[in-house]
């Protein structure tokens, strides 16, 4: 397929659309130079406000082709250019984006770390330019970062939104928790924190009760006095058989000492009760993470317009990229499942507990700086998340000498790298290293 007289479209990879935008892969036919810098990506769209957007969005805002993919060329004609589309760009095309250097990965070793902090590192001097520019891209996923002749840039960006203004859009993968409203969940966070505070209060009274052993037999005396009949009914109907046995007992009971020691074995199974209830809930929420393929939340909806950009909904995607690159599986993290129905589903629950157990496995795998970084990205506050880029450049993940792997992280080796896989095109283009060639300024 030939069209505009310029460009030849490539079989490999196969044309798509998303969004009402057509994209196809094509040779620069007017190009004279290197055929990897006569390659493009053309993206035709059906709304014209899309295509007005890619274009504005560089004018108005002086964004470097340094950070940002390039338009080689923009068309708007009177008639169709292909069927249903008048109006089409021609950006620099990608060798390869981050979403297909996932695929090639098969390894957990230092190579692979020293990579993905390239592409962090370099990803994260974008996004710094752009929200110097005043825009938030919000939409920001593997598969918008691409290595460009060995430096990783931004794609996609018709659709930022500048800072202080609503986000906008349907639900994608890499959103923050922000962005969920969900009455359900902050029923059980409720319940969770109940159950906690009359754990607590309970091991208090407990503490003290031990504290007086030695001298209150009149106080018992008293403790068992205060029991009335509603009282008793009330005690023997939300215990355990064994705690109404104990109760039992106590009433019965002629001696202060015994009767206190019951009485202590009475809160004690009341904390244990409170701790397994606890751990009910616990075990709902995290069943509900796990299971993508159940229903949604009714509670639950994507609600974008609840916030206003900023730098914060960028770095928690940021933060979901590097966990990406750095674990195989999580059940926690969003971005792992395979559907947005199941997604929403785990990012209506995502709390701190959740953060510090990725915490923990990226820690196994990646070293203590990566560990930290990723979980003040994933912080499911936006007011105590490591926001914004200039800080996140200055953490010593992006400065100190990368640690080698430890623990059990290394992955299954899959079938032998291509020749034309992204790491071996990396290693292709600089003799050294594939490091070497994504730290190129």
């Amino acid at each position: 397929l030939n069209f505009l007289k310029r460009y030849d479209v490539c079989t490999e990879p196969s044309p798509f659309t998303v969004n009402d935008v057509q994209i196809f892969s094509a040779v620069d036919l007017t190009n004279p130079r290197s055929e990897d810098k006569r390659l493009v990506t053309v993206r035709c769209y059906g709304e014209e406000v899309d295509f007005e957007d890619e274009i504005e969005v560089r004018e108005n805002n002086d964004l470097s082709s340094a950070y940002v993919e390039g338009i080689r060329a923009s068309y708007k004609a009177n008639k169709d250019i292909i069927p249903g589309y008048s109006r089409c760009i021609a950006f620099t095309r990608p060798g390869f984006t981050a979403d297909e250097l996932l695929g090639t990965r098969h390894a957990v070793d230092l190579e692979w770390l020293i990579t993905c902090r390239a592409l962090l590192l370099q990803t994260a001097e974008a996004l710094d330019h752009l929200h110097g520019a005043g825009l938030a891209h919000g939409y920001l996923d593997p598969s918008k970062v691409g290595n460009i002749r060995g430096t990783w840039k931004l794609l996609e960006i018709g659709r930022s939104t500048p800072m202080g203004s609503a986000m906008t859009g349907d639900f994608r993968l890499y959103s923050p928790p922000e962005a969920i409203l969900n009455t359900g969940s902050k029923h059980l966070e409720s319940v969770k924190k109940t159950l906690r505070r009359e754990a607590k209060d309970l091991e208090q009274n407990l503490s003290l009760s031990r504290s007086r052993s030695m001298s209150r037999s009149r106080s018992t005396s008293r403790a068992i006095g205060g029991f009335n009949d509603s009282d008793a009914k009330s005690a023997s109907s939300s215990n355990t058989a064994k705690s109404r046995k104990l109760f039992s007992r106590i009433r019965s009971s002629s001696k202060g000492d015994e009767a206190s020691e019951l009485i202590i074995s009475m809160q004690e199974l009341e904390i244990q009760r409170l701790k397994e209830s606890l751990a009910i809930k616990d075990k709902q929420m995290r069943s509900k993470k796990k299971k993508s393929s159940a229903p949604v939340d009714p509670d639950s909806r994507f609600a974008p317009e609840t916030c206003l950009a900023s730098p914060a909904w960028d770095a928690y995607s940021f933060g979901e990229i590097m966990a990406r690159l750095l674990l195989e599986e999580s059940i926690l993290v969003p971005a792992f499942d395979a559907t947005d129905e199941g997604a929403l589903q785990r990012l209506t629950y995502f709390d701190k507990q959740d953060v510090a157990t990725v915490r923990e496995d990226v820690r196994q795998v990646a070293g203590d700086l990566a560990a930290d970084l990723v979980s003040r990205l994933l912080d499911p506050s936006p007011e105590t998340r490591l926001s914004t880029m200039s800080k996140i450049l200055t953490h010593r993940y992006f400065h100190d000498e990368v640690q080698a792997p430890k623990g059990k992280g290394f992955w299954k080796k899959k079938k032998q790298q291509s020749s034309g896989s992204p790491m071996n095109m990396m290693a292709k283009t600089d003799d050294q290293s594939a490091v070497s060639v994504l730290a190129s300024p």
